[in-house]
């Protein structure tokens, strides 16, 4: 979640062919607030890593 929020795009690189149109379609062009875009990708992290 680091290395994402410092480099704001990377996430989405790794995620793009499962979640495309939502979290890193709106996140890279920076329409979701920051903390909208953290919480979508903390609770998506926490489904992936578990």
């Amino acid at each position: 979640m680091i290395q994402w929020k410092r480099r704001g795009g990377s996430f989405s690189t790794g995620v793009t062919r499962r979640q495309t149109p939502v979290i890193p379609g709106n996140c890279h062009r920076g329409q979701c607030g920051d903390q909208m875009c953290s919480l979508s990708n903390i609770n998506f992290f926490r489904l992936f890593e578990e």
